[in-house]
């Protein structure tokens, strides 16, 4: 084999190798366009008298979303379901996330876990828990 047909070859196994890349993008089944796991991204504020938690959790409705508050631990889940998937087509390419998802958040003991509120508007999950007035804190202790 000569250098001209060295060359040739090589040229074309590297076009060969581009379109199989870039055509790979476009694979709905590829790796590098699946997305990861759906974990709603979450905020956390403290205020004087509260804290503040916020989810992200766009195109879910309430009824989909869970909240549970199981000793000191904060638990919000669900499950994002695609919806277009049942449409006809072939799908090109899916970036948005879906799935079941849980996220576990320790929350501190001085919060009034009977006086949570919990609203959901536009795909934001916001929760208030009040802290307790530090005279709730603390308890007196007799002495036997």
């Amino acid at each position: 084999m000569n250098t001209a047909q060295l060359k040739r070859n090589y040229n074309r196994l590297n076009a060969k190798d581009f379109d199989t890349l870039f055509n790979s993008f476009f694979q709905p089944n590829n790796s590098v366009t699946r997305p990861k796991e759906f974990a709603p991204a979450v905020d956390v504020f403290e205020l004087e008298n509260s804290f503040e938690i916020e989810a992200v959790l766009p195109g879910m409705k309430k009824s989909e979303i869970d909240v549970e508050l199981k000793d000191d631990l904060l638990i919000i889940s669900g499950n994002r379901v695609n919806e277009r998937t049942k449409e006809t087509g072939q799908v090109q390419r899916i970036e948005t996330q879906y799935g079941a998802f849980k996220r576990v958040l320790a929350v501190p003991e001085h919060i009034d876990g009977e006086k949570i509120e919990a609203h959901y508007n536009e795909g934001i999950l916001k929760l208030t828990f009040p802290k307790k007035k530090r005279e709730e804190m603390f308890s007196k202790v007799n002495i036997q």
